[in-house]
């Protein structure tokens, strides 16, 4: 799974958003307590247009990561904005 995430990391900064999403989902399918996919995946939904997956990604993010994980405050915070924004 983490090798999963990698790769999906490196083509996010190459902008393969499609190409993530598929190495993210398989990620999600080996370990679907892996909050950084979670994260990720959220991420790429949100690139490719789709903020009602981005937000179900990152709340699952958010349950699966608490509040110790460095990434906790930036995604509650783009939920929250999500939120507000409906």
């Amino acid at each position: 799974a983490e090798s999963y995430n990698e790769e999906a990391r490196q083509l996010m900064k190459e902008k393969q958003y499609v190409a993530a999403r598929e190495k993210l989902e398989r990620c999600v399918k080996l370990a679907p307590n892996f909050p950084d996919c979670h994260k990720n995946l959220g991420t790429v939904w949100a690139q490719l247009g789709d903020s009602r997956r981005a937000a179900e990604e990152y709340r699952r993010f958010l349950d699966l990561a608490g509040p110790d994980h460095p990434s906790y405050p930036k995604v509650k915070e783009i939920l929250e904005s999500y939120e507000q924004a409906r």
